[in-house]
């Protein structure tokens, strides 16, 4: 099944790490900036990345353990599952 969502995002409020249990996800910034934190199985960081103006989609593989930080005051994406 696909699931389609339209996410709004405050920049004060903290969102909780996680992944998407055998799904690939699809990122899509529509407005704002974001940084996506990645972490390894001993939930240790192993990269991020910034999406925003020039760097607008990313794909994400199933099973990967992430957290999202909008760096704008609000910002809004498509996340599809």
């Amino acid at each position: 099944m696909l699931q389609v969502m339209l996410m709004f995002y405050k920049k004060k409020f903290t969102y909780p790490s996680h992944y998407s249990i055998n799904k690939t996800e699809s990122f899509s910034v529509i407005k704002g900036k974001f940084k996506i934190i990645f972490y390894d199985n001993n939930k240790k960081i192993k990269k991020s990345i910034i999406l925003g103006k020039k760097n607008l989609i990313y794909k994400l593989n199933k099973n990967i353990f992430h957290k999202i930080i909008p760096l704008s005051n609000y910002s809004i994406a498509l996340e599809v599952l």
